[in-house]
């Protein structure tokens, strides 16, 4: 879908070494990508966990929200500047 999992999948699979980027598929049920799970959430991103791995990992989501990377994939996907989908 849609939300931060669905387009982090879809992002580092686009990103992903090796030749040439496959094709993605997005499946979200609204296209404005306004009312999807992670865009109605009052969330945030934990980083308080006992394992230092899970720690890493959060602290990797924040950069790649701060570097708007989930953005540029939803420029792309609707067919503006950023990665191709």
């Amino acid at each position: 879908g849609g939300g931060a999992m669905g387009l982090s999948t879809a992002l580092h699979l686009l990103q992903a070494p090796g030749g040439q980027a496959p094709k993605i598929t997005v499946v979200e049920r609204d296209f404005s990508f306004a009312r999807n799970s992670a865009a109605l959430s009052a969330g945030g991103v934990r980083t308080q966990f006992s394992l230092r791995e899970n720690v890493e990992c959060s602290l990797y989501g924040l950069e790649v929200f701060k570097k708007g990377g989930l953005n540029r994939l939803i420029r792309g996907i609707r067919g503006g500047d950023g990665a191709s989908a």
